[in-house]
This record gives structure tokens, C-alpha cells and sequence, in this order.
């Protein structure tokens, strides 16, 4: 009879590149052994490429070992059974096998999604439900959009106004885009908080009331008029009244937080930053570069003024905040009873069915109960729980497993347990709902287990990186004190243990590098500098893929265009890529798609006159109606894929690579669309401007990516172009939400400029809380950077400022690597400068499999067959044209 196990909960704080995955494979192993049966065990993490990976690491071990003694041998040290047999690991493969189709090894959404499964009509569902694609999500969207704006009688105006309140100032970027920019950004905050109490509530923002006394339009008048003669009696110079009065003017007017026009900006900031000076009497203020002295009367009645200024502009936000309450809330009311109901579902509805907020309002509580009910039945399902990357979970996401977690881990006969990984210096998706603080409050919690129920075992020995690239992430990140001091928001925060790497011996380098001239294009200084580095490391010659990390995806396709012109490899761009719209071919062809649906297009009828496309426009067809109808009807008979074909193959010239890559990606995109069986030309259009495609590197290619894409990844080589930028504690514009102690919301806002937030003692004490979470976020990005490289990494900055101010990703590496006397060329060296020469991929102990290129390719037999020309045909035509080339075909 084997003997009882008592099972531990662990977590394992996992540096980056320490084999986060590896032990989570282990541990799955290991409760095989222990007799636990696989399908109890859940084991979820972030990606479908990660649950996919584990599920295949498990398979290879498990084959390993049973094929090979030494691989048993060494492995079943590893995994605490010295003793394991090929004997053993071949029953424990059979079992894992028979095991496969009863696995829980996948994501968390799809966990979630099994749960609803279980209870569709129950919370609200009325037929089978599906995750829609981002396509289908758009076209809803859209429905539902117009379904609002068409909304006529009372509500339908309410909503307008609250829509025009909440855009005041940016009418000019178009009704469309800004509703799908809040929805976007806002839909999700205000699926958890949808009374009306907490958005703009002055009463929950300012519970001992509202510091700032907004005046009637006759009292500030009379004020301002006041102020401006005492500023006459007490001052001789024109300039200084004629400024002031201006400036006077401005705030009568601006009753609705407008912003401050550009010529009086120097002098709104003096006066807001001279408010302690006018509480105490005596000011000195800034006006056309001449001292303006204020005192007594005339400094009480500054205050007034100064007072009515900064609360109108917060009152103005906290009016917009309300705006976008009602815009929300008219928008969720369509989409939950046309879209949700039906069981069209997105990812985030998934945390949202099964939380708290939710099941408490639906059917007087039922589905609470019912939640517990189906929570009773998984929690003696499952056994151990097996949580990947933990730091990225959100808090609405752990609130729909919590308990089954908790469940687990305080069982009280230790039959079941807890396995979570993570890697708090790598938390970068504050920005998309994770909370860091999840793993400090489990570790705290289980801590409190006792070390009969508890390990913690932290992983710091790197199985990716190169002694160079390692010494320098210490140097960098591994100083606390010069942390603490250059960012005192996250005083104690930071938990940083010195790395080493089981590759002591491997060739690397680590620098930073700056332009030796602080003339001309510094960001253009930089990136020749970045292709200089590509070129001699000669990546496609030696099997050697380069990582060019950036920060946004703007910079990314800038940075993508300068090295695609100064290098002769091929750049891959990570980005998202819209094929219809990114290359001049696709643009046309959407064109003759735009004017087939609508005639009177007249500017997509110009731009095809502009394209190779209108010589056979205007050969076959006298007017644009012909031309239209003549589409229209292929799209009918043929529907678009081939229509696209035919059109394509029309061309009398031979498209260069580029163009050619993008045509079959079109023409694929072509046959996705078509299986839906629709003839909508409009439809066609919005999934092809909406389709995307991103581009995948191979063993020897250059990636340009964010750093935030790069997560979980490595490459022989990093380049960071990038690494300027605000001072990591600047409070990023837009919608706000304090949550207290409990996690529980007390308000939202839109934040006011941060002139009036430092001024109020509520917004400021807010702000400070957000400069930590922001700087503790940035650190953990640049952290995240410069840990994917396995032999090198080069840091590319602008020479550096000593006056600068900003205490950013520069100013920390100022503080910890910098040689003291240099400011620009090379700032910090480490390692061997040349160790690509001696580079040898088929002799690295980590040698790569080739990365296929994943993006969509057209079968040969549906290619595009070659167009020949005779003698006769002018040469021109069969020249190969480039992208640019596309636009400017001559039109007759």
C-alpha cells in the first residue's frame, strides 16, 4: 500500500530566462509519480503557444526518459527520484496519454469558458454561445453603434448630449473613432462598475468637501475688473496689463475647462505655481519676462481667481467623467441585449459572467448560487492547480477562480496544493488589468501556511544569457539603494536578487553607445548607429536572429523603414500589419472595391486614375458606372477572391516582392472572407481594412517588436534604439479609478492636467499612488528588455544631458553603468566586441530550431500566373515597380 502524501503549495519567483516552464513541467511530472491522476491536475497559463509548449515538454521528457536510462537517470534527479526507471516513465507516459483528452492544460479564458459552458441560460445567455474573432467583435460593434445613434425619442438625444460632453475638445477626430477609442479603453471598467455613483461623484472624490469655489459669471467679473485696477495703480509697465487683462478675458470665457491657449500657457503655469507665495501675502509672478510683485489686496483676490480656475477645470472633467458614464451605459444596454445575449461573447465577457458583480444582479442572485454550485463540483475535480506567469493576472480574472484556489491550498489534509510562478519584475501589463499585488498577497497568505504546507524557492540562475548580458542586468537593476534614491515612489517595492548563468563560458557582450555628435537627427544618429551593428554582425550569413526592441509600435515601424533602407537583410516587423492599408497595391485594390459599392466615391474614382489599375479601367469601360457594375457582378458570380485574382492578374507589369507577398496575402484574406458566403461589398471592405497579419522572423532575420511583444521570448543578439523617454512617475492623461484597501472602487475620474492634480490634496495624494505603480511598471519593462538576449546587448541613446531633469531609464543607467567622465560614444563595455565572428550556432549548447514563417501562403496552383508580353510591348511595362511606384501610374 503506498504511503500517504502530504502535498506542499510552493511558488517559485522566476527571474527571466531561469526555466519557468521547465519546472512547471517538473512539477506536473512529479504529481504523475506521486499517483495523482493527470486529469485532476489544472495547469493554465497565458498563450495558447505556452499551453502548448508545456503540453509538449511533458511528452518529451516523458519519451526521453523512457527511451534513454541516462535521460531517466538525469532527469529523475531533477525531478527528486534519482532512482526513476525507463520502466517508470514509460507507464507514466501510457497514463499521461490515456490521460489526453480529459486534460486541463490550456489558458485561463478557456478554463472560464468551460465553467459558463456548464450554465449559459443561467447567467443570461439565450443559445449556444462562441468567442467571436476581432473582425466579428468590430462588425457588432459597429451594429451596435448605429443602433444607438438611430435610437430616436428621448433616450437617443440624452445620449448625444452625453456624447458631446464627453468629447468636448477632441470633435475633431471624428464620432467613430473617438466612440470606439472609449469603448476600447473604457467598455471593461465600466462592466465592473456600472452605477452611475461612481463616475464624476464630486461628494465620493471629495468626501470633506471641494477645496475650490467655482464664481458665478457677476462675481468674477467684478473680480477680475477689480484685480485689473489695482494691477494699473500698482504697476507702470503696459506690457504686464495688457497680459493680465488678456489673460483675464481667457478665464471669463472658459466656463467649460477649456485648455489654455498658447500664448498665455507660460504665464497660467507662474500663477498656478505661485499659489504657497499667495497664501502667505507676497508673490513674485513671472509677466513677459518681467517681475510682476503682488501683495495684500491684491493677493487675496489672485487666490479667488486662481481658485475658480482650478475648479472649473476639475469640475469640467468630473462633468465629462459623467458624460462618459451615460455614453457606457448606452452603449453595454444595446450590446448586452443584441450582441451578449446571443451568446457572441469576447474574451473579457468570460471573467465578467463569473464575477461577483454580475451573478449577484441576474435572476435575484440565482447564478451566485449556481456559480457555487459548479465551483463545488471542479473543486472535486481537480486537485492541484498548476498557474503560470502569475504576476499578469488581473484582479477580475482571479476573482472568477479564487476560491477554487484558495480551496486547494488550505485544505486541511494536505491532499491537494498550489503551484504559481511568476516573475514580479516582469509585471508590464498594469496597463491591461494585471496586479502585481496578486502575487504578493498569495505569497503573504500561503506564508502564513507554515512551512508544513508551504515552499518558496526562488529562481535566479539564467539558462539563456551570456555572462556580459548577465552582469550588466545586476549592475543595472541589482543596486537597490541607487533605485531607492532616484525613485523614491518605490522605495522597498523592488526585489531584485543578482543573477549568474549556467553559460559562464559562452562569448557575449553588453554596451551602451551614444552618437559622438549631439548635431543634426539625433534619432536617425541612433538608428545608423543600430544598422552599423546589424551589418557587421552579417546576421544572415552566421544563423544569428537580432531582437530591435522598441517601446511603441510608432517608433517600431520607423525604426523597421530606416533599417529595411540601410541594411540589405530582411527586417520583420512584430506589429500587427493591415495589409489593405500598409502598401500602395492593396490600398488600390480596395478602391475599385470602394467605387464598385458606391459610384459617387469620387475620391476613390481620382485615386484609381493615379494607379496602373486605370489603364485597364479606362480601355474597358466609358464611364465609372459600367466599371462599377462590372465588379459588382464578377463579385456576385465569382464572389471576391477571385475577383481579386482577376483584377490582379490584369496588370500589365510584374509586381517587385513586396507587392507580390502583399497580393497573396489579400487574395487569402480574399478566400477567408468568402467562406462566410457573403456579397456585401461594405462588409468585404471593413474585414479587409480590419484583417491583419504579423510578420515572423527566421533563424537570421532582424524583428523589430515592442518590448512588451518580446516578453517570453529570446534572440541571439538585442538592440535597444529606444530607451529615452518622460520621467518614469509622469501620470499617463485619461480615465482614473481609486480603489481602497479591499480593492474596492471608491471613484472614477478623468484626470485633469497635471498642474491642477498637483494642487489638490485628494488628486495629488492619488497621483502619487499612480507615480509608484508607473515607475515600478517602467523599471519592470526595461527589465523585461534587456533579459532576452542571449550572448548581447546593445543600449543606443542620445548623448547624455547632465541638466536633464527626467528620472527615466537614462538616469539609471547614469547612476549604476556609466564611466563617470563620458557622456557620449561608448559608455559601457563588458565582454567581447567581436563575438560574432566566432559565433557557431551548430556548436551552442542551445542550439535553435528554425522559426517557420507563419504568415498565410497562397497554394502554387492559385497563384498568380506570369503575364507575357511581346517584343512590341513597351518596356516600361515590364520593368519591376517598387511600393511608391503603385501610386503614380500615368492616367489618361
Amino acid at each position: 500500500m503506498n504511503k500517504p502524501v502530504n502535498f506542499l503549495n510552493e511558488i517559485i519567483p522566476a527571474s527571466a530566462g531561469t526555466g519557468k516552464t521547465y519546472r512547471l513541467t517538473n512539477k506536473f511530472i512529479q504529481l504523475m509519480h506521486q499517483g495523482v491522476k493527470p486529469e485532476s491536475i489544472v495547469a493554465l497559463t497565458f498563450t495558447k503557444k505556452a499551453a502548448a509548449e508545456f503540453f509538449e515538454e511533458i511528452l518529451k521528457k516523458l519519451a526521453k526518459c523512457s527511451t534513454d536510462a541516462d535521460s531517466a537517470k538525469s532527469i529523475g534527479k531533477d525531478l527528486g527520484y534519482p532512482d526513476l526507471s525507463q520502466e517508470k516513465s514509460l507507464d507514466l507516459l501510457r497514463v499521461f496519454i490515456d490521460a489526453m483528452p480529459r486534460l486541463e492544460l490550456g489558458t485561463l479564458d478557456s478554463f472560464l469558458y468551460k465553467i459558463i459552458n456548464q450554465i449559459p441560460f443561467e447567467i443570461g445567455i439565450d443559445n449556444e454561445f462562441e468567442l467571436m474573432t476581432d473582425y466579428e467583435i468590430l462588425i457588432e460593434r459597429e451594429a451596435v453603434y448605429r443602433k444607438v445613434f438611430e435610437n430616436s425619442g428621448k433616450s437617443g438625444e440624452e445620449f448625444l448630449v452625453a456624447f458631446k460632453l464627453a468629447t468636448f475638445g477632441r470633435e475633431d477626430s471624428g464620432i467613430l473613432r473617438n466612440l470606439d477609442d472609449y469603448i476600447n479603453n473604457l467598455h471593461n471598467i465600466y462592466l465592473y462598475n456600472p452605477e452611475p455613483h461612481y463616475w464624476g461623484n464630486e461628494l465620493h472624490i471629495w468626501p470633506s468637501g471641494f477645496d475650490w469655489e467655482v464664481l458665478d459669471k457677476n462675481t468674477l467679473k467684478n473680480k477680475t475688473k477689480k484685480l485689473l485696477q489695482l494691477i494699473k495703480e500698482n504697476n507702470d509697465k503696459d506690457i504686464i496689463i495688457k497680459k493680465w487683462r488678456t489673460y483675464f478675458d481667457w478665464v471669463f470665457i472658459n466656463d467649460s475647462g477649456n485648455p489654455v491657449p498658447s500664448d498665455l500657457r507660460t504665464l497660467h503655469n507662474n500663477l498656478l505655481q505661485a499659489k504657497d507665495e499667495l497664501n502667505k501675502g507676497n508673490a513674485s509672478i513671472n509677466v513677459s519676462r518681467n517681475k510682476h510683485f503682488i501683495e495684500g489686496e491684491q493677493a487675496d483676490l489672485f487666490l479667488e481667481i486662481l481658485s475658480h480656475i482650478v475648479g472649473t477645470q476639475i469640475k469640467a472633467q468630473a462633468s465629462r467623467t459623467r458624460g462618459l458614464w451615460k455614453v457606457l451605459q448606452s452603449f453595454e444596454d444595446e450590446y448586452h441585449r443584441t450582441v451578449r445575449k446571443r451568446g457572441r461573447l469576447t474574451f473579457s465577457d468570460l471573467s465578467y459572467f463569473l464575477s461577483s458583480n454580475h451573478s449577484r444582479e441576474s435572476f435575484g442572485g440565482l447564478v451566485a448560487d449556481l456559480i457555487d454550485k459548479v465551483e463545488y463540483r471542479l473543486d472535486a475535480k481537480y486537485e492541484h492547480w498548476l498557474l503560470d506567469e502569475f504576476q499578469d493576472t488581473s484582479r477580475e480574472q482571479w476573482n472568477a477562480i479564487k476560491n477554487l484556489i484558495d480551496e486547494a491550498a488550505q485544505d486541511p489534509e494536505a491532499k491537494r496544493s498550489v503551484f504559481i510562478v511568476g516573475d514580479i519584475k516582469q509585471s508590464i501589463y498594469a496597463w491591461r488589468g494585471g496586479d502585481t499585488q496578486l502575487f504578493r498577497e498569495q505569497r503573504a497568505k500561503y506564508r502564513n501556511l507554515g512551512s508544513q504546507r508551504y515552499q518558496e524557492t526562488n529562481l535566479n540562475l539564467s539558462r539563456r544569457s551570456s555572462s556580459p548580458v548577465i552582469e550588466m542586468t545586476n549592475s543595472i537593476f541589482g543596486d537597490i539603494d541607487k533605485i531607492n534614491t532616484l525613485f523614491p515612489a518605490i522605495s522597498n517595492e523592488w526585489e531584485f536578487q543578482n543573477h549568474s548563468t549556467i553559460h559562464d563560458k559562452r562569448l557575449g557582450y553588453a554596451t551602451w553607445i551614444t552618437p559622438n555628435t549631439n548635431e543634426g537627427n539625433k534619432f536617425e544618429a541612433r538608428l545608423e548607429i543600430a544598422a552599423t551593428i546589424i551589418n557587421e554582425i552579417d546576421p544572415i550569413k552566421k544563423g544569428i536572429d537580432i531582437g530591435v526592441l522598441v517601446q511603441t509600435k510608432k517608433i517600431g515601424n520607423e525604426v523597421t523603414e530606416y533599417l529595411r533602407e540601410h541594411t540589405g537583410i530582411k527586417i520583420t516587423n512584430e506589429a500587427d500589419i493591415s495589409i489593405a492599408t500598409d502598401n500602395p497595391l492593396n490600398i488600390a485594390l480596395v478602391s475599385i472595391f470602394r467605387c464598385a459599392a458606391h459610384p459617387s466615391d469620387d475620391f476613390s474614382w481620382t485615386h484609381l486614375k493615379m494607379t496602373p489599375f486605370w489603364k485597364i479601367i479606362n480601355d474597358k469601360f466609358s464611364n465609372i458606372e459600367e466599371f462599377s457594375h462590372n465588379v459588382r457582378s464578377s463579385v456576385w458570380r465569382n464572389q471576391f477572391a477571385k475577383t481579386v485574382k482577376s483584377w490582379i492578374s490584369s496588370l500589365e507589369i510584374d509586381l517587385d516582392d513586396f507587392n507580390l507577398m502583399r497580393a497573396e496575402q489579400f487574395y487569402t484574406a480574399a478566400c477567408i472572407y468568402d467562406r462566410r458566403g457573403s456579397r456585401s461589398i461594405d462588409d468585404f471592405i471593413r474585414f479587409m481594412e480590419s484583417y491583419k497579419l504579423r510578420e515572423t522572423g527566421q533563424t537570421g532575420s532582424v524583428q523589430v517588436m515592442t518590448i512588451h511583444k518580446s516578453k517570453g521570448l529570446d534572440f541571439d543578439a538585442v538592440i535597444l534604439p529606444e530607451i529615452e523617454g518622460n520621467s518614469f512617475s509622469s501620470l499617463r492623461p485619461g480615465i482614473k479609478m481609486k480603489r481602497n484597501e479591499n480593492h474596492d472602487t471608491e471613484w472614477i475620474l478623468n484626470m485633469p492636467n497635471k498642474a491642477y492634480v498637483e494642487l489638490d490634496d485628494e488628486l495629488s495624494d492619488f497621483y502619487s499612488r499612480e507615480a509608484k505603480n508607473n515607475t515600478y511598471e517602467e523599471i519592470c519593462k526595461f527589465y523585461v528588455g534587456l533579459t532576452r538576449a542571449k550572448y548581447a546587448n546593445y543600449l543606443i541613446s542620445d548623448e547624455i544631458n547632465e541638466k536633464s531633469k527626467s528620472k527615466n531609464f537614462i538616469s539609471l543607467l547614469s547612476k549604476t553603468i556609466k564611466t563617470d567622465d563620458l557622456n557620449s560614444g561608448i559608455l559601457y563595455e563588458l565582454g567581447q566586441k567581436d563575438w560574432h565572428k566566432e559565433f557557431d550556432l551548430n556548436n551552442d549548447p542551445l542550439n535553435k530550431a528554425t522559426v517557420l514563417d507563419t504568415r498565410p501562403i497562397i497554394d502554387e496552383k492559385l497563384r498568380r500566373k506570369p503575364n507575357y508580353y511581346s517584343e512590341s510591348k513597351s518596356k516600361s511595362l515590364i520593368n519591376k515597380l517598387n511600393s511608391s511606384d503603385i501610386f503614380i501610374g500615368e492616367s489618361n
